[in-house]
């Protein structure tokens, strides 16, 4: 052989390494593609909006639009006349100052203070042995069959109640699920509307 058909062996054995390697990579190119097409997240994903909330009921109680307080302002000679009329005693204690209710507060609060509202039915109640204020309306006032003495079932205004108006089957009154409650009449406090 000579050399001229040597290197065109060469060449040709070359080139069909060359071509066999460039296979091999397209190859293994195209099942890394496929690989990744399976582990791949898909293009498009389902999203999900939040239900729009529906708007709060406003209870018949609220009005619907809340009165503005009354401005008050401290008299100027109102003070310190009363002051001048009613000395504090010589004794060793320390005066009282007065506190900020006593100053500007309502005086329909301190007029209903005075003069208890009576609990009857229909009669808007607070719940004063729950930890945050509740409110409701008296629905049934009278005896149970599950304790002793007079019970007071209540329409709350939310669903914090726990029962129906319904207690072992026996109804007393009527409104939603958990809606209701019963209490004592030491347990309420009658407020206005």
């Amino acid at each position: 052989m000579d050399t001229g058909n040597l290197e065109l062996l060469l060449s040709m054995e070359t080139q069909a390494r060359l071509d066999a390697q460039a296979e091999r990579e397209k190859e293994q190119q195209q099942q890394l593609s496929e690989q990744d097409s399976m582990l791949a997240p898909r293009p498009t994903r389902i999203k999900f909006e939040l239900p729009v909330t529906p708007p709060r009921s406003r209870s018949p109680a609220r009005l619907a639009y809340p009165r503005a307080r009354p401005v008050r302002s401290l008299p100027d000679e109102g003070l310190t006349a009363n002051a001048m009329r009613h000395p504090l005693p010589m004794n060793n204690m320390k005066p009282r100052r007065a506190g900020w209710r006593h100053l500007f507060g309502d005086r329909e609060e301190e007029e209903l203070k005075q003069a208890p509202i009576p609990i009857t039915i229909g009669t808007r109640v607070r719940l004063k042995m729950r930890p945050l204020p509740t409110f409701g309306y008296v629905r049934f006032i009278g005896a149970v069959d599950f304790g002793k003495g007079e019970y007071i079932g209540i329409e709350l205004d939310h669903g914090v109640g726990n029962c129906d108006g319904s207690i072992d089957g026996i109804r007393y009154f009527d409104t939603d699920p958990h809606r209701g409650t019963f209490a004592k009449r030491r347990e309420l406090e009658a407020v206005a509307e």
